[in-house]
């Protein structure tokens, strides 16, 4: 790395996104597919999730991280103290993955007892059409671009459902 400029990046980067910043300093722009941090992927479903489901077919545990547990709880208490409006927010998710899930009512009940101290609405869209239209997924937790746009919509109308306009945001 001493020897070779940019090596580190190039080794921690498999994709080689540090060419991209090259590129930029060159003035070498390529088409934005980004939208505030997001890339829509339109990508079909990937099988991933059918190989992970024949390995696992028992069930699995989620992972627990007492460290990000403590640190959301923190995060909400410091966002009441400044009076900043959070929602939280668990996105769909490939229904077929619910029932592996060993731990999922827990860690539901967990996310739900975080968000009742901190007094912040948890909207959990486990149940709504999009989870089982595997058309609109390219694993079992992410949305393809179609499914990004199908929960956007769906957000968006519990939203403005819920009061939450963008005169009433703009005024916090």
């Amino acid at each position: 790395w001493r020897i070779l400029p940019l090596y580190g990046y190039a080794v921690a980067d498999p994709r080689l996104r540090w060419l991209e910043g090259l590129a930029r300093l060159a003035g070498v722009e390529r088409t934005e597919t980004r939208f505030a941090g997001f890339e829509p992927r339109p990508w079909p479903w990937t099988g991933e999730f059918d190989r992970f489901a024949a390995t696992a077919a028992a069930g699995y545990d989620v992972a627990r991280d007492e460290r990000g547990r403590d640190s959301l709880t923190r995060l909400l208490r410091l966002c009441r103290e400044e009076r900043i409006c959070v929602i939280l927010v668990l996105s769909p998710e490939y229904s077929a993955v619910h029932a592996l899930q060993r731990n999922r009512a827990m860690i539901l009940a967990e996310l739900n007892a975080i968000a009742n101290e901190a007094g912040t609405p948890f909207w959990d869209f486990s149940e709504s059409p999009i989870c089982g239209r595997r058309d609109l997924f390219y694993n079992s937790q992410h949305l393809n671009a179609d499914g990004a746009a199908a929960f956007s919509s769906e957000l968006a109308r519990r939203l403005l459902a819920a009061g939450f306009a963008a005169s009433r945001l703009a005024a916090r």
